[in-house]
């Protein structure tokens, strides 16, 4: 089975996914657009099906890296900075 990654844009990553499956009725879609009353919510045929309802379950957020803060931890010593932290141990 293929595994999925968080920014696909497949019904394993959607809002609308109804894990159902513990229970013995499959993957259901519960957007309310396909929905009806008294009826089952929809089958979905397999968790890497999509469809244009799709809205990811999780916010997607581009990370930005700190160019910065990269700049101080590579120029860090870490032998200086064990050797501090095994000082103030001692002392304690």
């Amino acid at each position: 089975m293929k595994n999925t990654k968080e920014k696909e844009k497949i019904c394993a990553n959607c809002k609308y996914i109804a894990w159902l499956i513990g229970v013995g009725l499959g993957l259901r879609c519960s957007h309310a657009s396909k929905r009806v009353k008294g009826e089952m919510p929809p089958l979905i045929p397999s968790k890497l099906h999509s469809c244009d309802l799709f809205e990811y379950a999780v916010k997607q957020v581009p990370v930005e890296k700190d160019l910065e803060l990269e700049k101080r931890i590579a120029a860090l010593d870490y032998d200086k900075v064990i050797a501090e932290v095994k000082l103030r141990h001692q002392k304690k």
